[in-house]
């Protein structure tokens, strides 16, 4: 699969304060994204099928409801890591997420499921320390900053 920038028009720039905590020089929308046509039918055309989608609010969420939309299997939602959608997966399921900057929005979800997922699928990946593996669709700008 090949990774793309991430789309222009969906970064916000100024000084960013993201869900880790963490400040930045840019934040990668992908609610924004989700309500672009195009790029929601980019997205949604590149995450893989999966008996069982789980998705963390907000970006992730819409993520995996919109795969869950395309091939209804089975959808559930967690926000900080907490289940408040859906029932708790078995094994196998897909764990989507909008950007991971730390991971710890992923850990979270993992031990509120109490199992690891079969694959985890995210817009953007913007790690700097990597546990987890997973797949990214989108890649960074080289210049982003994290502070």
């Amino acid at each position: 699969m090949a990774i793309l920038e991430f789309p222009r028009e969906c970064i916000e720039y100024g000084n960013i304060k993201l869900h880790s905590g963490w400040r930045s020089n840019a934040k990668y929308d992908v609610e924004k994204a989700m309500n672009n046509t195009l790029w929601k039918t980019w997205i949604v055309g590149h995450i893989p099928f999966s008996l069982h989608y789980v998705g963390i609010e907000t970006g992730g969420a819409l993520m995996a409801k919109a795969a869950y939309e395309e091939f209804p299997t089975e959808l559930s939602i967690v926000r900080n890591g907490k289940l408040i959608k859906g029932r708790k997966p078995i094994r196998p399921y897909l764990l989507i997420d909008d950007a991971t900057t730390t991971e710890s929005s992923l850990l979270e979800a993992i031990n509120a499921i109490g199992s690891m997922p079969e694959k985890i699928f995210v817009a953007m990946d913007r790690r700097i320390w990597k546990r987890l593996k997973l797949t990214p669709i989108f890649r960074p700008e080289p210049a982003f900053l994290l502070f």
